[in-house]
This record gives C-alpha cells, sequence and structure tokens, in this order.
C-alpha cells in the first residue's frame, strides 16, 4: 500500500515560537518585495535554468473551500497543540505571536478561502530542486541565477494568512511532483517524548538522507487536486515549469487590486528584462471563480508593448515605503527611458567591461542604476550621488548579464543582500570590497568625461531659491508633508533698506575741518574685541521624494560648531511680491542622516519637542558634507497660508538653532546663510 502524502511535523528540540527569525523577518514586507521575489524565481528558472528566450509568469486569484486545502486536517490539529505547547504559564504568548495565533485562528473559521497561483515555464522541480526549496538558506539554483540565497519561500509565507505555501512542477520528461510547507510554532504529540517541529512538510514520508535526499515527495497520480490542476495546465501551455500556491491569501495585506500590484512591481523592477522581450507578466484577476474555472476573461497582460503606458501610470510614484526600499514609479521611468533611447558603450574597467546605457539630458537629475539579468538591483552606488553635481543632468543605467559573466558581475553578486536591492560591500573581504569600488570608480570617471559640464547661473546672495510646492499630503497626525519638486528657480527677493551714505563732510558730526582739509576721528575700539571670520558656506538642495531632501554643504572656512535648519518661508512666494516682515516655520525632521550615517532621534536639535535642526558639529575648510532629512510640515502652516506657493529655505551657520533666537532674528544673523 502506497503511503499517501500529507502535512507531516517532524521531531525538533529548538522550541520555535510563532514568529521564527526566519519568517518574521519577512513579515512586514510590501507587495512590491513578495512579487519581486516571486518574479525573480521564475526569471531565473526559465532564462537561466530552462534556457528560454522568454519567461512567462502567470498570477491567478480563485477561491476554494477550506476543505481542499491538501492537509487541511493535520493543520489544524498541528496548530491546535501548537497554541497549547506556546500559551503555557511558563512561557507566555509574545504579543506578536499572538496576533499570528488570532489570524491564523480567524482563517481556519472561514469555509471560503481566497488563492493565489503563480505559474510559470521555468525548469520545474525535481527531487533536488524540492528539498533546495523546503530548506532554510539552501539553493540549487545555477550560479548564473540572481537569487541565490535560498531564502525566496520565506518571502512568500506570510503572503497566506495560514503561513502554508504549496508547490507544484513538472520537468521537460514530465515529471510531476508536489510538497508544501507551512510554519507554525513547536508542539508536542501525546504519547510521544519529543517535540514537533514547527515547520510541516506536505510530504509522503522523512527520509534518513539517502541519496543526499531528505524527503519523499508525492509524484505524479499522488499530487493533491489542488496542486494537480495547476501542473496540468502549465504541462498544456509550456511542458514545463513550477506553480506556487498561496491558501488563505491575504491580498499582501493592501488594499488594491491584484494586478495594480503585480503590475507596478513587476514595472518598476523587470523593465529592462520586459523591454527586452524575455519576461512576460499574465494576471487573472477574476475574484469570484473557482480553481476549477481555468479560462477567464479577466487576464491582462505586461509585456514590451503594454510596459510604456504601464510605466507612465507610476511616473508620479516618489517613493516607495517609510525607506523608500525599492524603485520607484519615477525613478522607474528615468531609468527606463536611459534604456530605450541611451547610448549603448561598453565601459573597460579592471574587472572586465561592463554595459552602460547613458542619456544626457537638459534637466532633471543624475542617477547611475544597477541591473542584472533584467532585474533592477539599486541606484544607492559608492559616491555616485556626489561626483556628478558639476555635470549636466543624465540617466544611467548599468546593464549586468550572466551570458557576458565577468569579475565584475560576480563581484556585484556577491554584494548584494538577499533580497537583492542593497549592496554590502562591508559583507565581502577587505581585497574584494577594493576591487569592487575601484571599478567603480572607472565607471563614475567614464561617466564624467563622456557628460558634459553643468551650464551654471550666477546667483547674488540675496536670491531666493524657490522650488515648486505641489500641495500637502496626508502624513498621519501630527504634521503633513509637501513635496517640492521641479527645478529652482530664481527669485529676486526684497533688500534690506540701507540709511544713505553720506557724502558730504558738513553732515558728519564726527568730521574736523581743519586748513581746508577733512578728517574723521577715529573710533575707539575695544582692546578685547577682535575679529572672527564667519564661515562661508555654499548651499544645494535636491528632492529626494515626498517629505525627503538631499542637502550638499560646502564649506569654504572652518567651523566648530555648525547646524542646519530647514524652513518655509511663508512670505516669499514664487515671484517675491510681498515685502513684509519676514516670517518662517521650521520644517520637522525625522530619518536624518549625515554623509550617509543615521542620527538618532536625540541627536536631533529641538525646540519644544520639535524636531528643528541638524547638528553638523566641526566642518573642515573646502568640505562637501551631504545630509539627508525626512521631513512634515506642522498643520497650522497649510492654514496660514492656502493657496500659496512658499519658498523652501535652508539656514547653516554657528549654532543658530540652539540659542533658540526667533526665526526673525536667526534670518538676520550674520552666522546664518540661506539656500
Amino acid at each position: 500500500m502506497k503511503t499517501k502524502a500529507d502535512l507531516l511535523f517532524g521531531p525538533d528540540v529548538s522550541g520555535t515560537g510563532f514568529t521564527p527569525a526566519g519568517i518574521a523577518g519577512f513579515s512586514d514586507l510590501r507587495p512590491s518585495a513578495v512579487v519581486r521575489e516571486l518574479i525573480q524565481n521564475s526569471l531565473d528558472a526559465a532564462l537561466i535554468e530552462a534556457a528560454e528566450t522568454c519567461t512567462r509568469v502567470r498570477f491567478r486569484r480563485y477561491k476554494c473551500t477550506l476543505k481542499e486545502i491538501p492537509g487541511i486536517k493535520s493543520y489544524r490539529s498541528a496548530f491546535r497543540s501548537a497554541v497549547k505547547a506556546q500559551a503555557r504559564p511558563a512561557a507566555q504568548m509574545p504579543t506578536q505571536a499572538k496576533l499570528v495565533v488570532d489570524r491564523i485562528d480567524n482563517a481556519l473559521k472561514q469555509n471560503s478561502q481566497e488563492v493565489l497561483s503563480i505559474t510559470d515555464n521555468g525548469v520545474g522541480l525535481n527531487d533536488r530542486r524540492m528539498s533546495a526549496l523546503l530548506s532554510d538558506g539552501v539553493s540549487a539554483k545555477s550560479d548564473k541565477s540572481t537569487g541565490t540565497f535560498g531564502n525566496g519561500h520565506s518571502v512568500v509565507i506570510p503572503a497566506s494568512n495560514l503561513r502554508y505555501v504549496l508547490y507544484g512542477g513538472i520537468t521537460d520528461d514530465g515529471q510531476t511532483l508536489g510538497a508544501g510547507h507551512a510554519v507554525l510554532a513547536s508542539h508536542s504529540v501525546p504519547q510521544e517524548d519529543y517535540g514537533r517541529s514547527a515547520h510541516g512538510l506536505y510530504i509522503k514520508s522523512f527520509r534518513q538522507n539517502q541519496d543526499g535526499l531528505q524527503y519523499a515527495f508525492a509524484k505524479g497520480s499522488e499530487l493533491p487536486n489542488m496542486s494537480a490542476l495547476e501542473v496540468a495546465c502549465i504541462r498544456e501551455a509550456h511542458g514545463h515549469g513550477t506553480a506556487v500556491i498561496i491558501p488563505a491569501f491575504n491580498n499582501f495585506e493592501d488594499d488594491r487590486s491584484l494586478w495594480e500590484m503585480v503590475s507596478s512591481a513587476a514595472a518598476c523592477n523587470f523593465f529592462p528584462a520586459i523591454h527586452d522581450e524575455r519576461l512576460i507578466i499574465e494576471v487573472d484577476d477574476s475574484d469570484d471563480s473557482s480553481q476549477h474555472e481555468l479560462t477567464s476573461e479577466c487576464v491582462r497582460v505586461l509585456n514590451a508593448k503594454t510596459l510604456p503606458s504601464i510605466l507612465a501610470k507610476y511616473n508620479d510614484q516618489q517613493r516607495i515605503g517609510r525607506r523608500g526600499a525599492f524603485l520607484s514609479g519615477r525613478k522607474a521611468n528615468d531609468a527606463f527611458e536611459a534604456v530605450i533611447r541611451g547610448d549603448v558603450r561598453s565601459v573597460p574597467t579592471s574587472q572586465g567591461d561592463v554595459l552602460v546605457k547613458l542619456l544626457v539630458r537638459d534637466t532633471g537629475k543624475h542617477g547611475v542604476g544597477l541591473c542584472r539579468n533584467g532585474m533592477w538591483i539599486t541606484d544607492d552606488l559608492p559616491r555616485f550621488q556626489t561626483d556628478f553635481r558639476d555635470r549636466q543632468p543624465f540617466q544611467a543605467v548599468i546593464l549586468l548579464n550572466s551570458d557576458h559573466r565577468n569579475s565584475f558581475y560576480d563581484l556585484v553578486q556577491e554584494a548584494e543582500t538577499p533580497l537583492h536591492d542593497k549592496l554590502a560591500l562591508k559583507q565581502m573581504s577587505k581585497a574584494r570590497q577594493r576591487d569592487l569600488r575601484k571599478a567603480f570608480a572607472e565607471i563614475r570617471e567614464w561617466i564624467r568625461t563622456e557628460v558634459p559640464e553643468a551650464k551654471t547661473e550666477s546667483y547674488s546672495p540675496e536670491d531666493i531659491l524657490a522650488f515648486q510646492f505641489n500641495g500637502p499630503e496626508a502624513k498621519g497626525p501630527g504634521g503633513r508633508v509637501a513635496s517640492f519638486w521641479g527645478t529652482p528657480v530664481t527669485s529676486r527677493g526684497p533688500r534690506p533698506s540701507q540709511p544713505p551714505e553720506k557724502d558730504s563732510l558738513a553732515d558728519d558730526p564726527e568730521a574736523n575741518v581743519e586748513n581746508g582739509s577733512s578728517k574723521r576721528k577715529k573710533e575707539k575700539k575695544d582692546p578685547k574685541e577682535r575679529k572672527v571670520a564667519i564661515p562661508f558656506f555654499q548651499i544645494a538642495s535636491v528632492p529626494d521624494g515626498p517629505g525627503e531632501q538631499i542637502i550638499y554643504v560646502e564649506c569654504e572656512r572652518a567651523c566648530d560648531d555648525a547646524e542646519l535648519c530647514v524652513f518655509i518661508d511663508e512670505n516669499v512666494d514664487a515671484t517675491c511680491d510681498r515685502q513684509a516682515p519676514a516670517q518662517v516655520t521650521p520644517l520637522l525632521l525625522s530619518d536624518v542622516s549625515i554623509s550617509g550615517n543615521q542620527l538618532s532621534d536625540d541627536a536631533i536639535i529641538r525646540n519644544n519637542q520639535d524636531a528643528i535642526g541638524v547638528p553638523l558639529g566641526k566642518l573642515v575648510a573646502d568640505s562637501t558634507t551631504v545630509v539627508k532629512i525626512g521631513y512634515t510640515i506642522p498643520d497650522d502652516f497649510v492654514r496660514l497660508l492656502p493657496g500659496q506657493r512658499p519658498a523652501l529655505r535652508i539656514e547653516i551657520g554657528n549654532r543658530i538653532t540652539s540659542t533658540r533666537r526667533t526665526a526673525t532674528e536667526a534670518n538676520e544673523g550674520k552666522d546664518s546663510y540661506s539656500a
């Protein structure tokens, strides 16, 4: 008699709770992160592993009943035991674990379940690949793949309210295989003297590591119906591929449609692959259909033809998430323009030739992005944000492909973080860091030689740079956020009144007239008084998203204790028609970093609990400091100036905030400078 597959929890004595580190680290990921991981896995499986010319990924949402979920009876039993084990007085359940338990319990009470399936035309799953998929930190991918950390399954699991994901696959020789992975908490089973693992696997049995394989999987006719139907669709459409099935799908904890989430994430992160016709995304968002209704009129397609219009929809999206992780729509559109319009050049470096697309523009910002195997990685590259301030605006994209692999490709892949959205050079050896930094420096220098110097215009110190004000946007209690975008315009500000110069000595009471000549009396000076050299600063500020600015501070002379404030000038509009005394409102600051080092909240200068200033400390002569800030605008600011366009004012000098002067006094002080 053949063993039937079921959800099995193996022996374990580790005592894992409902919030294991391997899953909790991905529990708050945005839809873009999960969709990105799913597509990246399919892209590698099709283009690299299966040698396909184009990857086809289909997202389909449908409904099923609770009892149709494979192994749900064993799941329910294990869940009850896990709750009982974790709720003992000696081991009080943490708050976050209680939230997980409540979510699972609510899902188990629903007979109708949302399901999301993701299918592709990749290489499929055999015993080795499935074993790696169910393991932690083990990858069975080729070393040419984009993802090699073996953590892709962990990213997807929180998308299920049951924390349960099923897999099915068919290889090019027609072999089919299925399995699943559920994450609960350690528990015990009656009449057993050892604990059960928090991880349940939908398999036939555990094996004694025979031939390097730990599990016996359901194959062929043994596959559960939920997996078998998806595999049948793959067989008919492509002949080989993989299905990822997410029961109790929670819509990625987002209120947008599946199409909106998938199309935005795919377009913004995979535009090189889509543009080159190496990736096509289909989304079936039919919501009320069942798994058995495999045809739908709700299928929408993201391909090379539809990509430009879909990307254009997100051109105003300036930031994703609190920290701006992954690529926003605005940056994606800029980078995409470089991909389709930029000059293609092969740039020689000490680590091999690198393909770069470069587009020089008349307006806009500088941008250099890195893509590997058709997927956007990052634009946070060493010194690429500060080395082009004297150059015309441009967009450049570094394109790495496993088909033309060299040492530079290997160094970049080694530096990537597990989600492949950052470069962490510190995780590399010192020698490897030096090699990668040198190669990036060579690319920077090449860009500098190719991009013309910026056209400069003179600004007098009295001029004010007025940034476009796009209106306030809600940012929760305690403040509003505004968007400052566009090219700064010069506005001639009002000049302070000056007393007329005295041309006649007769009008000067201090003048002496002797024998037809004149001589002024010398003023007596306090011998203790001495001249103090006032530091001179030049400031440039560029927006980095809604509620974010990057401020460049150049210090001509040394400053012992510099501070910086940012204000909204409530009195100076774009035309500077108003002539009343200056009134300024300080921005409320957050997420401050100085030259790449995050500033703690305690270090930010405050006035009545409001964070209003940045302590820069000692600045050396001829130095450049880069300050990044997040900011909000006080609620009463909008009420004071309805419909007006205010200017953004940045002030810097010797302890301009800690003296707690009024805004007017700060403006009049000789140790403050405005930009």
